[in-house]
Protein backbone atom coordinates (compact mmCIF):
# COMPACT_ATOMS: atom_id res chain seq x y z
CA UNK A 1 0.00 0.00 0.00
CA UNK A 2 3.14 2.89 0.88
CA UNK A 3 4.15 1.91 -2.60
CA UNK A 4 0.94 2.31 -4.30
CA UNK A 5 0.35 5.76 -2.58
CA UNK A 6 3.89 6.99 -3.07
CA UNK A 7 3.44 6.02 -6.47
CA UNK A 8 0.00 7.91 -6.64
CA UNK A 9 1.22 10.95 -4.89
CA UNK A 10 3.85 11.29 -7.88
CA UNK A 11 1.81 11.21 -10.67
CA UNK A 12 -0.05 13.82 -8.84
CA UNK A 13 2.54 15.60 -8.35
CA UNK A 14 4.18 15.33 -12.04
CA UNK A 15 0.49 15.98 -13.27
CA UNK A 16 1.49 19.47 -15.07
CA UNK A 17 4.01 18.15 -16.83
CA UNK A 18 1.70 15.42 -18.35
CA UNK A 19 -1.06 17.59 -18.99
CA UNK A 20 0.98 19.95 -20.49
CA UNK A 21 2.23 17.01 -22.99
CA UNK A 22 -1.18 16.52 -23.89
CA UNK A 23 -2.67 19.62 -24.39
CA UNK A 24 -1.65 22.88 -26.17
CA UNK A 25 -0.53 25.62 -24.49
CA UNK A 26 -3.08 28.87 -24.30
CA UNK A 27 -0.34 30.66 -22.27
CA UNK A 28 3.15 29.83 -23.47
CA UNK A 29 4.59 32.58 -21.01
CA UNK A 30 3.38 30.65 -17.89
CA UNK A 31 5.27 27.20 -19.04
CA UNK A 32 8.59 29.46 -19.43
CA UNK A 33 8.10 31.20 -15.74
CA UNK A 34 7.24 27.80 -14.42
CA UNK A 35 10.07 25.81 -16.04
CA UNK A 36 12.54 28.54 -15.30
CA UNK A 37 11.73 28.58 -11.39
CA UNK A 38 11.84 24.63 -11.43
CA UNK A 39 15.60 24.94 -13.28
CA UNK A 40 16.20 27.74 -10.07
CA UNK A 41 15.14 24.86 -7.80
CA UNK A 42 17.34 22.72 -9.27
CA UNK A 43 19.92 24.75 -8.94
CA UNK A 44 19.30 25.70 -5.89
CA UNK A 45 19.02 22.46 -4.35
CA UNK A 46 22.81 21.03 -6.52
CA UNK A 47 24.74 23.59 -5.19
CA UNK A 48 22.74 23.70 -1.14
CA UNK A 49 23.69 19.81 -0.85
CA UNK A 50 27.55 20.45 -2.83
CA UNK A 51 28.17 23.14 -0.61
CA UNK A 52 27.02 21.19 2.88
CA UNK A 53 29.22 18.13 1.09
CA UNK A 54 32.20 19.83 0.88
CA UNK A 55 31.66 21.60 4.32
CA UNK A 56 31.10 18.03 6.03
CA UNK A 57 34.16 16.82 4.72
CA UNK A 58 36.45 19.41 5.79
CA UNK A 59 34.44 19.60 9.35
CA UNK A 60 32.21 16.78 10.13
CA UNK A 61 31.56 17.70 13.82
CA UNK A 62 30.03 21.65 12.77
CA UNK A 63 26.85 22.56 11.04
CA UNK A 64 27.29 24.17 7.95
CA UNK A 65 26.46 27.79 7.90
CA UNK A 66 28.48 28.84 4.48
CA UNK A 67 27.57 29.69 1.24
CA UNK A 68 23.56 29.24 0.59
CA UNK A 69 23.20 27.91 4.34
CA UNK A 70 23.68 31.74 5.21
CA UNK A 71 20.63 32.85 3.90
CA UNK A 72 18.69 29.45 4.36
CA UNK A 73 19.35 26.71 7.00
CA UNK A 74 17.62 24.41 4.26
CA UNK A 75 18.39 25.16 0.85
CA UNK A 76 18.30 22.08 -0.62
CA UNK A 77 14.66 21.65 0.73
CA UNK A 78 13.42 25.14 -0.58
CA UNK A 79 15.03 24.02 -3.99
CA UNK A 80 12.98 21.13 -4.04
CA UNK A 81 9.86 23.17 -3.14
CA UNK A 82 10.63 25.53 -5.94
CA UNK A 83 10.97 22.69 -8.15
CA UNK A 84 7.34 21.45 -7.75
CA UNK A 85 6.12 24.79 -7.62
CA UNK A 86 7.60 25.69 -10.97
CA UNK A 87 5.93 22.14 -11.93
CA UNK A 88 2.91 23.59 -11.08
CA UNK A 89 2.91 26.97 -12.58
CA UNK A 90 3.94 25.07 -15.75
CA UNK A 91 0.75 23.31 -16.06
CA UNK A 92 -1.38 26.00 -15.24
CA UNK A 93 -1.82 27.39 -18.90
CA UNK A 94 -2.67 23.58 -19.99
CA UNK A 95 -5.46 22.51 -17.30
CA UNK A 96 -8.78 22.04 -18.94
CA UNK A 97 -10.96 20.55 -16.12
CA UNK A 98 -11.12 20.83 -12.30
CA UNK A 99 -10.11 17.43 -12.05
CA UNK A 100 -6.51 18.47 -13.16
CA UNK A 101 -6.29 21.60 -11.08
CA UNK A 102 -7.26 19.41 -7.98
CA UNK A 103 -5.06 15.98 -8.95
CA UNK A 104 -1.94 18.75 -9.51
CA UNK A 105 -3.03 20.87 -6.21
CA UNK A 106 -3.03 17.52 -3.85
CA UNK A 107 0.67 16.48 -4.68
CA UNK A 108 2.26 19.97 -5.05
CA UNK A 109 0.76 20.28 -1.43
CA UNK A 110 1.73 17.43 -0.02
CA UNK A 111 5.28 17.63 -1.26
CA UNK A 112 4.99 21.28 0.51
CA UNK A 113 4.19 19.14 3.54
CA UNK A 114 6.69 16.37 3.17
CA UNK A 115 9.57 18.77 3.24
CA UNK A 116 8.05 20.84 5.70
CA UNK A 117 8.08 17.77 7.92
CA UNK A 118 11.59 16.47 6.78
CA UNK A 119 12.81 20.30 7.75
CA UNK A 120 11.29 19.51 11.51
CA UNK A 121 13.24 16.43 11.62
CA UNK A 122 16.83 18.25 10.21
CA UNK A 123 15.71 20.81 12.79
CA UNK A 124 14.89 18.93 15.59
CA UNK A 125 18.33 16.29 14.78
CA UNK A 126 20.71 19.40 14.62
CA UNK A 127 19.07 20.51 17.71
CA UNK A 128 20.27 17.62 19.62
CA UNK A 129 23.37 17.52 18.10
CA UNK A 130 24.25 21.40 18.51
CA UNK A 131 21.78 22.57 20.60
CA UNK A 132 24.45 23.82 23.32
CA UNK A 133 26.78 25.65 20.96
CA UNK A 134 26.17 29.71 21.18
CA UNK A 135 27.16 29.65 17.39
CA UNK A 136 24.39 27.35 16.47
CA UNK A 137 22.43 29.26 18.39
CA UNK A 138 23.09 32.58 17.17
CA UNK A 139 22.56 30.84 13.85
CA UNK A 140 19.16 29.28 14.70
CA UNK A 141 17.54 32.16 15.44
CA UNK A 142 18.98 35.04 12.94
CA UNK A 143 18.88 32.40 9.45
CA UNK A 144 15.51 31.54 8.31
CA UNK A 145 14.56 27.41 8.36
CA UNK A 146 12.77 26.76 5.19
CA UNK A 147 12.16 29.93 3.17
CA UNK A 148 14.58 33.04 2.47
CA UNK A 149 13.68 36.32 3.50
CA UNK A 150 10.81 35.25 5.73
CA UNK A 151 11.60 35.49 9.41
CA UNK A 152 10.17 32.18 10.35
CA UNK A 153 13.22 30.28 12.33
CA UNK A 154 11.32 27.07 13.63
CA UNK A 155 8.89 24.56 12.30
CA UNK A 156 8.69 22.60 15.51
CA UNK A 157 5.70 23.91 16.70
CA UNK A 158 4.12 23.61 13.38
CA UNK A 159 1.46 20.98 12.89
CA UNK A 160 2.79 19.44 9.36
CA UNK A 161 0.83 16.12 8.16
CA UNK A 162 3.01 14.60 6.51
CA UNK A 163 6.39 14.19 8.98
Amino acid sequence: MIWLGISILYVCMFSPIIFALISISRNPYIAYTGAGIMGLGLLLETIGDYQKSIFKKENPKLFCNTGLYKWVRCPNYFGEILIWTGNLIVGISFFVGWWQWLIALFGWICIVLIMMGSTKRLEKKQLERYGEDPEFQKYITSVPVLFPWLPIYSLAKVKVYLE
